[in-house]
């Protein structure tokens, strides 16, 4: 595991203390939820106002927000029943910037901007590759939906996202101009990884003298491709004695369960439910790996690195590519094919030496993702 010296700066790129709504409808336990986590931990620590407004939530992360930031639930079941009542809450708290998170969410957020002419300058996050996105999404907006979507991400004053490639899948489908997308990275690189790192593990596979554990973390749904592991795995487990610990929960797990029964491998995969620390299985695997179909930028990946852990991952649309360096921080298989993976995992089981090089090479360019960045390059995204 290696060690972090963090360098903060003591004061924002703004004297003026001012009020930072993020605006996020469902606040659960992913990537997203972390990233808005650590950047408004930023900002609270630059001696800004921060606003959490949600309207749906897990409580093991957003308990950890009211530490810095005032929790604000509406009353509203989905994004589009959330207009009003977060147009009262902008009309009522009148934030200096709101950034918001999701493309429906990011909508009705224009829609409630407008309806109270709201001051607040506008940033909308995009954390997903649009041109990858399951077909039904676009199909259930139709074309007035997409018109709307146009319009309302015109009145931003910036779009963020979070790699080169998702920029790309922005200007491409959403008729946005290139100078209103800035590419700004997650703040994975927070202090918090290699400290809940060490905490310990109270889990026979991760003892001594055990097999290799190969961890993944994600939600169990047709983006991160579990199927696609689990096949992977049952090809590896063929040649070499080796276990599969997947942390996280979805709509996939039955069929997942299943797939891993049929393959005869449910005794060497463990499925663990999602938790506010998965640092400590990650630190003590002997490869990470990321089976994704399609991606924004995968924090996992960061964190992974961070931890000196080895990295396999699909080399999605978008971010693994970016994140590991065109391969030279971690290996890069197609999307889908269960025996390049297997091959790849075998190879950094029995090769120290490329486990070494591909993390000290991940590892030197870790400063993209440390938080203070982010939060600097979002104010003056935000016109600050």
């Amino acid at each position: 595991m290696i060690e972090i010296v963090w360098c903060f700066r003591s004061r924002s790129v703004t004297d003026k203390k001012i009020r930072i709504a993020f605006y996020h409808p469902y606040f659960a336990d992913g990537g997203a939820e972390r990233s808005i986590i650590r950047l408004s931990a930023e900002f609270a620590r630059m001696g800004h106002e921060i606003d959490i407004v949600t309207f749906r939530s897990l409580p093991n992360l957003i308990e950890s927000a009211r530490q810095h930031a005032t929790v604000t639930n509406l009353p509203a079941s989905r994004a589009r029943y959330a207009i009003r009542p977060l147009a009262r809450y902008l009309a009522k708290n009148q934030p200096d910037i709101i950034i918001s998170n999701q493309r429906f969410a990011n909508v009705t957020a224009a829609i409630a901007h407008f309806l109270v002419r709201s001051s607040a300058q506008l940033v909308f996050c995009e954390r997903v590759d649009p041109r990858f996105e399951p077909r039904e999404i676009l199909d259930r907006l139709g074309l007035a939906g997409r018109a709307i979507q146009r319009w309302a991400y015109r009145r931003a004053r910036s779009v963020i996202a979070n790699s080169g490639g998702t920029k790309e899948g922005l200007t491409a489908t959403m008729g946005i101009s290139e100078d209103l997308v800035r590419v700004i990275y997650n703040p994975a690189l927070a202090p918090e990884v290699p400290i809940k790192a060490r905490e310990p593990v109270d889990h026979p596979w991760f003892g001594d003298d055990e097999p290799p554990v190969i961890v993944s973390v994600g939600r169990l749904s047709e983006q991160k491709d579990f199927a696609t592991m689990i096949r992977a795995f049952s090809v590896l487990n063929k040649k070499t004695s080796a276990r599969l610990f997947i942390i996280g929960e979805g709509p996939d797990k039955e069929d997942l369960v299943a797939l891993a029964d049929e393959l005869e491998i449910s005794s060497e995969i463990q499925f663990h439910n999602f938790t506010d620390n998965p640092y400590k299985y990650m630190a003590r695997a002997s490869v990470f790996a990321l089976s994704s179909r399609w991606e924004g930028a995968p924090n996992v990946l960061i964190e992974a690195l961070t931890l000196g852990v080895p990295v396999v991952s699909t080399d999605c649309r978008s971010g693994p590519n970016e994140i590991l360096l065109d391969g030279e921080g971690g290996l890069l298989v197609p999307i889908a094919e269960p025996e390049s993976m297997a091959t790849s995992i075998q190879h950094l089981l029995d090769n120290q030496n490329l486990r070494d090089r591909l993390v000290r090479n991940g590892q030197a360019e870790l400063g993209r993702f440390d938080p203070t960045a982010s939060a600097v390059s979002y104010l003056n995204a935000a016109g600050y």
